[in-house]
């Protein structure tokens, strides 16, 4: 009987130890924006004993409605409040709020974060409208501690592009919401949030995913996993490839950016180097394939060097170099389902991407793929300094279904806002609404409506007297 109870204690001791260590994260990746919803998720994410929670924006908040979505929004906060006050975890959520500022209705993105006892504890507030002038309705990224000993960073989808790693001063826990439409595939915060969160040895927890989902659960529509508080550059952090399964990507449209060479087919089959330069900036390739089953090859890839600007969305221009091998095609859409197998009959023994980098860029890997997961053993990637520049090599090694592999650097030097552009964007999705909503065009409107209620009564009068 001690002994048993002595097993018992040791059990108990163990759990308790490993309940300190770590915390337990969840996210939803679709929701309406409607109350019950949220409230739904929030009970059953209690029951899961989950610690913190994160919603995503509501499914109908295209530009085209988010300003109707935006009318629900205190409803839905008093909503979340009380949630989050009964089920007793953190919540964060992404919503729209509307705000008049100078004579004009503006909608906001705000990252919102309840505590247990449902009080917003941190807020992150964007306008959709880049070019406004009212600056009171934009706050800097939210930094916020929980009872669990946790501090986390409060980050929408672009940031994660758009900000240095030195702009996070340290911060190792993160929690993203509020999506950004990009032109560049492998940047979309899909695509891009894994090999951010292995860069810098990183928790990223949202909507996409969780940055460490080895163990990751699901429960209807709620996936959640325990992650370690403190995160150590000694710890192993799952390999940074994006499975493109039920997704769309077309790779071959954003080609005509790059200096291209034409993967050697045959030559590849031995293995074979190759150099691609873009300018004076220049990439080295090996590639050795093989191929798989009796299929037909249907395989067409290049090698790709670029350096320069790209433009990211909402006016926004960032600095890029980046080494890469890609599949080729402006129709063929690269997409799976988790039962296909590789449909190009193509596998690839070894690839090395190796690029000399501008010395102080950030240099992340990118993989997209629509095969098979990946063990820690068939990727590396390393870095060294040399001189004026940082030299990046990327190895992924025994892949089948590969649809693009390298390195992306961001040279935050060259990022630069184009209000042309911003004006474009915000333009093309607000400009019939900023005008039916502004002060003016109310009061001509409220003018006209008395004048027409007049005539109306008179009318009404004039046929009753007919009758």
């Amino acid at each position: 009987m001690r002994l048993l109870i002595n097993v018992v204690i040791c059990f108990l001791c163990c759990n308790l130890s490993l309940a300190s260590d770590t915390y337990r994260a969840g996210v939803v990746s679709s929701i309406r924006s409607d109350p019950g919803r949220y409230v739904s998720y929030i009970k059953q994410a209690a029951k899961l004993n989950v610690d913190i929670l994160v919603f995503p924006p509501p499914d109908e908040s295209s530009f085209e409605t988010m300003t109707s979505v935006s009318d629900d929004y205190d409803e839905v906060v008093k909503t979340l409040s009380e949630a989050t006050k009964q089920a007793r975890l953190y919540v964060v959520a992404h919503l729209y709020e509307t705000v008049r500022c100078q004579n004009v209705n503006m909608t906001i993105r705000s990252n919102l974060v309840f505590d247990r006892e449902g009080s917003i504890i941190s807020e992150y507030r964007k306008p959709v409208n880049n070019i406004t002038n009212c600056t009171s309705v934009e706050t800097d990224f939210g930094v916020f501690k929980t009872d669990f000993n946790v501090t986390f960073g409060l980050l929408m989808e672009e940031d994660l592009v758009l900000r240095s790693p030195e702009a996070f001063k340290g911060l190792k826990n993160f929690v993203m919401t509020g999506t950004w439409t990009t032109e560049i595939p492998y940047l979309s915060a899909s695509k891009f949030s894994s090999s951010w969160a292995f860069v810098n040895k990183a928790n990223l927890v949202s909507p996409n995913g969780i940055s460490d989902d080895t163990h990751m659960l699901m429960s209807g529509g709620l996936k959640f996993t325990d992650l370690y508080k403190r995160v150590g550059e000694d710890m192993a952090f799952k390999v940074p490839v994006v499975h493109l399964r039920k997704q769309r990507i077309f790779l071959g449209k954003d080609l005509p950016h790059y200096v291209t060479k034409p993967m050697n087919l045959e030559a590849s089959r031995d293995g074979y180097e190759e150099t691609v330069c873009h300018d004076s900036f220049c990439c080295e390739f090996y590639i050795k394939t093989r191929f798989v089953g009796s299929k037909s090859i249907d395989a067409d890839y290049v090698l790709a060097a670029f350096r320069g600007t790209r433009y990211f969305g909402h006016g926004q221009h960032i600095g890029i170099e980046s080494c890469a091998v890609f599949t080729n095609s402006s129709q063929k859409c690269f997409c799976s389902t988790e039962n296909e197998n590789n449909a190009i009959g193509l596998a690839f023994d070894k690839v090395t991407v190796v690029g000399n980098f501008t010395n102080g860029n950030s240099n992340y890997p990118i993989a997209l793929s629509t095969g098979e997961q990946f063990e820690a053993k068939q990727f590396s990637f390393v870095s060294e300094f040399a001189g004026n520049t940082e030299q990046v090599v990327v190895e992924l090694k025994f892949i089948e279904s590969l649809t693009g592999f390298g390195i992306v650097s961001r040279d935050f030097s060259k990022d630069f806002v184009s209000v042309r552009d911003m004006e474009s964007s915000y333009k093309n999705n607000f400009d019939i609404y900023d005008y039916i909503f502004h002060e003016n065009v109310l009061e001509f409107f409220d003018y006209v409506w008395i004048r027409l209620r007049i005539l109306i009564f008179v009318v009404s009068i004039y046929i009753l007297e007919m009758i």
